[in-house]
């Protein structure tokens, strides 16, 4: 046989850029080449797996001898702890008769002796300094000892096979990955499909039967109600857009958004919620001049999202105040006894929409309200804006 060095050389230029199957090929070949010289019947690769298990995943076999990989599949390492354990060393195992074997390699003892192994070789598979498996020889008759020689080209054959399977590993891996998400990535337009017809169809059939409605002779009273119907739907209507795009991860480009606008309309489009709730909601400092660089949808969404869960949670009587900071914060502050508690809920959809474009932090203030704190990233600071503004008939938060 050719000097060690060389062997291994020429089998890692054949496996270099080989496909699947030739690589599954000439792995084998070199398993037969390897088992000839070390005149054993029956050689393996075993690889170890996170998972705490291994598996023959490669086996050359001569003749009549029974191949044992199909039975070899996901064993626990841990019921071979003597063996397992010297390859997480480095070690070989060299057993010319089983009978050699210490009485803490019972388990392996017994395993080989079940299908006629009296001697066993096992030399680790060592990749980037971890063993990542082996490659063994059995056979049936006590052999004599095994050279130094064979011992250094079995090792050198291993790491160069080590590495083919290292990489053929990772590249199964992202292949399984690629199609996990692919699958995810369908399930997920299917679904959004769905719920774009089930949210639209209804909001539509009911915006046009209140314009239909409009076309004949009302009251105010009816007109006003008519009027919330269309303000409150299309408000809707936008929201519901808004979450399908960020669901479906559409790119839209970051714009100047008026920050103050979109915090007052906020305010405004949940006034009748909170009146309907008796929770006083008032709109302070606005300063209209406070832009952020971000997609239009994500701030509205994520300041819907504050609003409406602290409206929820509150109770009648409580007071809710919202202000745009001159430092470009918005403060949502919620004056109602146990205020975290019935709000901590609010928080975790608020931060996963403004993650990556900003924070979301409650703490309590001196007087034991509380106060939600959002910050946009990117935002430009104006001067001090106007006076309060009172969107539920109380006075400036």
């Amino acid at each position: 046989m050719p000097p060690a060095h060389e062997l291994a050389a020429e089998l890692a230029i054949r496996l270099a850029g080989a496909s699947r199957e030739e690589v599954q090929h000439a792995v084998e070949e070199a398993l037969q080449l390897l088992a000839r010289e070390a005149g054993a019947p029956r050689a393996y690769i075993t690889l170890y797996h996170d998972d705490g298990t291994f598996e023959n995943s490669h086996e050359w076999t001569e003749g009549d001898v029974v191949p044992q990989r199909p039975v070899i599949q996901r064993l626990r390492s841990s019921d071979f702890e003597y063996s397992y354990q010297m390859a997480m060393r480095n070690e070989v195992l060299a057993a010319t008769d089983l009978d050699q074997l210490p009485v803490a390699a019972s388990a392996e003892k017994a395993s080989f002796s079940s299908f006629g192994v009296r001697a066993v070789l096992q030399v680790p598979m060592i990749v980037n300094d971890e063993c990542i498996g082996l490659i063994g020889f059995n056979y049936w008759s006590p052999s004599d000892p095994w050279s130094d020689d064979l011992v250094l080209t079995v090792r050198l054959i291993a790491q160069v096979i080590g590495v083919v399977l290292v990489r053929n590993r990772a590249e199964s891996s992202m292949r399984r990955a690629y199609e996990e998400a692919d699958r995810a990535n369908r399930a997920k337009d299917e679904m959004l499909a769905h719920l774009s017809h089930e949210l639209r169809t209804p909001l539509h059939a009911i915006l046009g039967y209140t314009e239909l409605m409009e076309l004949d002779e009302r009251s105010d009273h009816d007109r006003e109600a008519l009027f919330q119907i269309q303000f409150q739907g299309r408000n809707l209507l936008t929201m519901v857009d808004d979450l399908l795009s960020l669901a479906n991860g559409d790119f839209v480009p970051d714009e100047a958004v008026e920050l103050g606008l979109v915090v007052g309309e906020t305010v405004c489009n949940l006034t009748p919620v909170s009146e309907q709730r008796l929770v006083e909601l008032t709109l302070g400092d606005r300063n209209d001049e406070v832009t952020v660089h971000a997609e239009i949808a994500r701030v509205r969404q994520v300041m819907y999202c504050v609003l409406s869960g602290v409206i929820t949670a509150a109770t009648p009587g409580d007071r809710i105040g919202v202000e745009l900071a001159p430092d470009g914060v918005v403060h949502v502050r919620v004056r109602a006894d146990d205020a975290t508690a019935r709000s901590v809920a609010v928080m975790p959809m608020a931060r996963a929409l403004i993650a990556g474009h900003g924070s979301i932090e409650a703490s309590h203030r001196d007087d034991d309200d509380l106060d939600i704190a959002i910050r946009f990233d990117d935002h430009t600071l104006p001067a001090r804006g106007d006076d309060a503004i009172v969107v539920s008939g109380a006075s400036k938060a």
